[in-house]
């Protein structure tokens, strides 16, 4: 039977940004993986305060990688009751997809509270985890902790470099409550959503 390499891009994508698509091609490319499968969260765990409706998030991602044809963008979790938690996600996608082989997608800085995370054994378990970095950031942190988590859950743990990391989704935040210019941040297809649907207007909802 033909493996799948899949790769497994999560995250609340509020909104989804440049960096995240840079993030998810590096990956794909040195991972060599078949495709890159971006998974709004409907309702994470990890996030505290509001964000823009989990509709809108998967609307700005769909817009974000449209051109990209090795990516595709599922709605299992915006569609799913209840809070999302990645090993859930995770156990759902191999269930369907036996024949698939996973790599979770995540930042260097959450591989650093991976095992505080719900089931994190299981994440381990079910999907080869690759942590993305930027160049020049001090890896003997990040190495301790993926040595003790492939200790503690005989994780696979890859990491990889990807430049151009430096833009986030509360800065973009920010300069759309401001009325500010999003070039270089994201598409203009993005920012002409996030202005039209009056996204991040009341900034002081999602807090600093």
């Amino acid at each position: 039977m033909h493996k799948r390499t899949w790769g497994i891009y999560g995250g609340s994508f509020d909104p989804p940004h440049l960096a995240h698509r840079m993030v998810a091609r590096q990956a794909q490319r040195t991972l060599a993986l078949e495709r890159v499968i971006w998974i709004p969260s409907g309702t994470p765990p990890h996030k505290k305060g509001l964000m823009s409706e989990a509709v809108h998030r998967l609307a700005m991602t769909r817009l974000l990688v449209r051109e990209d044809a090795d990516f595709s963008v599922s709605e299992m979790e915006v569609t799913h009751e209840g809070v999302d938690y990645t090993a859930v996600t995770l156990q759902r996608l191999t269930d369907a997809y036996p024949e698939a082989e996973l790599t979770f997608i995540l930042g260097g800085d959450s591989l650093l509270y991976l095992d505080e995370w719900y089931e994190w054994k299981k994440i381990c378990a079910l999907a080869r985890i690759a942590a993305v970095y930027r160049p020049g950031a001090s890896m003997e942190q990040y190495e301790r902790k993926a040595d003790a988590l492939r200790r503690a859950a005989q994780a696979e743990i890859v990491f990889i470099p990807c430049p151009g990391m430096d833009i986030s989704s509360t800065d973009v935040r920010r300069r759309a409550a401001a009325g500010q210019s999003l070039a270089g941040l994201v598409p203009a297809e993005v920012e002409a959503y996030i202005y039209t649907h009056h996204l991040y207007e009341k900034q002081e909802r999602y807090g600093k």
